[in-house]
């Protein structure tokens, strides 16, 4: 497909390519003339026009971010191979039961993780309102804050754990259900604890 293009439009469609890969984002017009050296902006559009035609970009109405790439030129995602600690189980009654051998369980993904995430393991039939079956295994990133609309991990006053939706309102913490059928709580800030947030979950089926 890139034989159709000459010399210069290979290179500025190389580094739109390159830009997106390391950005997510489209180089402004003003990024692309410092690049290169055009003399005027009148080059860029020229060039980016030329691309458009070939069927290489999309140019949009924005007037700073104004190019996307053909989805067949975006880079595929690479996988992150992880070995995540699984260090307890959750159980039905809101305990994390600590296992005394620590076992690494494999996980590709290419979702970018922190390397200070963990593993429990949810037991029993409590948190089937989170989307959570017995024997999933979550993963945490361990964090005292959270921003409005994570999933949580959570200390409750009544020393339980639990996984909600975050929800600051001032003096207290709302804590949402994922189960659109349950009431939310509604507990003042000093009762609760935010122990990580959860960003996933691997769940394993069992073989035939």
């Amino acid at each position: 497909m890139q034989q159709d293009l000459t010399g210069k439009e290979k290179l500025l469609l190389n580094y739109l390519k390159n830009y997106f890969d390391k950005h997510e984002s489209a180089p402004s017009s003003t990024d692309i003339q410092a690049y290169f050296g055009f003399a005027s902006k009148s080059s860029v559009y020229k060039y980016l026009q030329v691309l458009k035609k070939k069927g290489f970009i999309h140019i949009n109405k924005s007037p700073s971010r104004l190019i996307s790439l053909n989805t067949a030129l975006k880079k595929k995602p690479s996988i992150r191979n992880y070995r995540f600690p699984l260090i307890g189980d959750l159980t039905d009654e809101g305990e994390i039961e600590h296992v005394s051998t620590i076992q690494k369980v494999p996980y590709g993904s290419s979702k970018k993780f922190s390397s200070g995430c963990f593993l429990l393991r949810i037991t029993g039939g409590n948190f089937l309102e989170a989307g959570l079956l017995h024997d999933d295994l979550i993963i945490v990133e361990p964090r005292t804050e959270a921003i409005g609309g994570e999933a949580i991990l959570a200390k409750l006053y009544n020393e339980q754990f639990t996984i909600k939706k975050f929800q600051p309102n001032g003096a207290y913490v709302r804590l949402d259900s994922f189960c659109m059928q349950v009431e939310p709580m509604l507990v003042l800030n000093e009762e609760v604890s935010i122990h990580g947030v959860v960003l996933g979950v691997i769940r394993r089926y069992p073989l035939a």
